[in-house]
């Protein structure tokens, strides 16, 4: 396990419908694995994962993220996807540019 795995506490909720152990097991790899140049950075991690249907769209996954960084204004991201997986992708992808851009200067 590596250190930035043990740093960044996570919290994941299902709104309408409970995730998974099996999927809880794949977002959380995927969240260190998008956010472990971070992990020094980010205290703790909050994500939301509702399902909603739209008139126009249809189904599509909403999913919510926010990191709390110490001494730094709360970053709260939204990102629409078909599924799950895609949803929280966006989102953490949205998370590393904003980061990247507004806070810290890695490469």
């Amino acid at each position: 396990m590596r250190l930035s795995e043990v740093t960044m506490k996570l919290n994941l909720v299902g709104v309408n419908e409970p995730i998974a152990v099996s999927s809880k097991v794949a977002f959380t790899k995927t969240i260190n694995k998008a956010l472990c140049g971070y992990a020094n950075n980010i205290r703790k991690i909050n994500v939301r994962i509702e399902k909603q249907v739209d008139k126009q769209i249809g189904k599509f996954t909403l999913c919510q993220v926010e990191l709390l960084l110490p001494g730094l204004p709360t970053l709260k991201v939204k990102a629409k996807g078909r599924t799950l997986l895609q949803a929280l992708n966006r989102a953490l992808s949205n998370c590393k540019q904003i980061l990247k851009q507004k806070y810290f200067k890695l490469g």
